[in-house]
């Protein structure tokens, strides 16, 4: 009993001079990166300066460079963004593409007159687990495409394929690759 009140009585000190300690201070120190980069687009990809409609069909030209690519593909969806007054410029086009075992392709080409040069860039990843035995098992591939064209333009491919095979690669790479995919500056 007396012992249980020693380490009653010890608790009780060591808690009040815990409670009465200098808290920690953390220093922090914050930037200013400075006033944001002008916006030259909206959402749709139109620059901010013209009058633009967007439509939900697939440009014929992006179409066609997705059928080059992927002779079987069913197109699910697309859209083209369009200056009013001029509607042969093309400012953005989508397409988006479903391929047979649950692979989906998607390119966009984009085109801001004035824009800044666009970087060539390959990005691949993989969702993958590990299987009670201790193998890797692959359940989705990632390919992201993206290659420049004129000042500003650009097409970006985007595949997501199931499983390890990589027969679509070669194909989506291609169609980022496909100068008829580009829209062209104006």
């Amino acid at each position: 009993m007396v012992a249980a009140t020693v380490i009653a009585a010890a608790a009780v000190v060591v808690g009040a001079a815990a409670g009465n300690a200098s808290p920690v201070h953390h220093a922090r120190t914050v930037v200013d990166p400075g006033p944001p980069a002008a916006v030259t687009t909206d959402a749709a990809g139109c620059p901010v300066t013209v009058r633009c409609t967007t439509s939900a069909t697939t440009s014929t030209q992006l179409r066609a460079a997705l059928r080059r690519a992927f002779p079987a593909a069913r197109v699910v969806a697309g859209a083209h963004t369009v200056e009013r007054d001029r509607p042969g410029v093309i400012y953005q086009a989508t397409v988006l593409g479903a391929l047979e075992g649950g692979a989906v392709v998607s390119a966009t080409a984009a085109c801001v007159p004035g824009g800044a040069a666009v970087v060539e860039q390959t990005v691949r990843s993989a969702n993958t687990s590990l299987d009670l035995a201790g193998n890797t098992v692959v359940h989705a591939r990632l390919l992201l495409e993206i290659v420049p064209g004129a000042a500003g333009c650009s097409v970006q491919v985007y595949l997501n394929s199931p499983g390890v095979g990589t027969s679509w690669d070669t194909a989506a790479i291609s169609l980022a690759h496909d100068p008829g995919a580009q829209v062209a500056p104006r």
